[in-house]
């Protein structure tokens, strides 16, 4: 069995979503389902607080409790957290309408298994797992799948800190000389290279910024790829 590590990035990769359309809806969801605790404004401005200290530089703190720290600075006798964690089992799922699969991103796990390889999905660790698992499955795939799926109770990281893809290949115990990061974010994604991860930035509607990874191609390329055992060759030219 080959040692090839396929890292995928999840939003406009495996799964069809805008962040510019998802994100209001989801705060706007995420307000009302605590409105009994608290007013929408404020619920808002905490939660906007929560993402804010996850994206900052945290070394040594999961993006869990800096969002905990945030979100409940002042300690949580009302039980806010344990509210907002109730979200992603009581009204995440309807967002899921935000999103679409992604046309052969079923095949392209699936070639990639059959191959041999091993499967990660590493997107931004700013939800717990049980929303990761969650949008893995509006993909059409089955987190089952993989062998890790990037959650914040996990990780003290986000994209592009390079910190961020040397923990994904240790929670793997991958080297990064077998690893490629396939992803459609040419600033997000194409940072795994700094920690020597080759890299394959997807082409197509929703692809962001401007760059040239390892390889480029669009998703039918990137499963033909899989499919001829291009990331599993020495050079990944297959």
């Amino acid at each position: 069995m080959t040692e090839t590590t396929l890292l995928f990035d999840l939003d406009g990769t495996l799964l069809g979503l805008d962040v510019r359309r998802f994100l209001p809806r989801y705060l706007n969801a995420m307000t009302g389902h605590l409105r009994p605790l608290l007013p929408p404004d404020v619920a808002r401005r905490r939660i906007e607080a929560g993402i804010a200290a996850m994206l900052a530089p945290h070394p040594g703190v999961t993006n869990a409790q800096a969002f905990r720290s945030a979100f409940v600075p002042q300690g949580d006798p009302l039980g806010l957290e344990a509210r907002a964690m109730g979200f992603y089992t009581a009204g995440f799922e309807e967002l899921r309408v935000e999103t679409e699969p992604v046309p052969l991103a079923r095949a392209v796990v699936a070639a990639a298994r059959e191959r041999g390889y091993t499967l990660a999905v590493v997107t931004d660790p700013l939800y717990p797992r049980v929303a990761m698992e969650a949008r893995i499955r509006w993909s059409g795939l089955d987190p089952a799948e993989f062998a890790e799926i990037t959650a914040f109770e996990r990780y003290d990281a986000v994209k592009p800190d390079p910190r961020f893809y040397a923990e994904v290949l240790r929670m793997l115990g991958a080297e990064a000389t077998s690893a490629w990061m396939i992803g459609n974010d040419a600033v997000r994604d194409l940072a795994a290279a700094r920690v020597g991860i080759r890299t394959f930035l997807v082409e197509g509607p929703y692809t962001v910024g401007e760059g040239a990874g390892d390889r480029s191609g669009t998703v039918a390329a990137l499963l033909e790829w899989i499919r001829s055992g291009g990331p599993g060759s020495p050079a990944g030219s297959g």
